[in-house]
């Protein structure tokens, strides 16, 4: 199973709150390691991070690649990663 967090603007940080129910709720943003270990208390496997728009998040996307690895947790890209898409 993989979850989906979504960048903030606070590099180190994410937003979990994606789904269709959690969506319609006050945004749940914590820091990216304390994320990670949420999604595995809860048996995910892997987390994508969504929304690249090209290399727009890339700053944020390698600090959670870093957590990650550091977590020993899987990554898995997405969400529009293009280089000639840069924002």
């Amino acid at each position: 199973m993989n979850a989906l967090i979504s960048p903030t603007p606070e590099v180190g940080k994410v937003k979990i709150s994606t789904g269709p129910l959690s969506s319609n709720y006050p945004d749940a943003i914590f820091p990216v390691e304390t994320a990670i270990a949420m999604l595995k208390d809860m048996g995910t496997s892997s987390v994508k991070f969504f929304n690249m728009e090209g290399l727009k998040y890339r700053e944020k996307y390698q600090v959670v690649a870093e957590a990650s690895a550091s977590c020993d947790f899987y990554l898995e890209p997405t969400g529009g990663i293009d280089l000639n898409n840069y924002s």
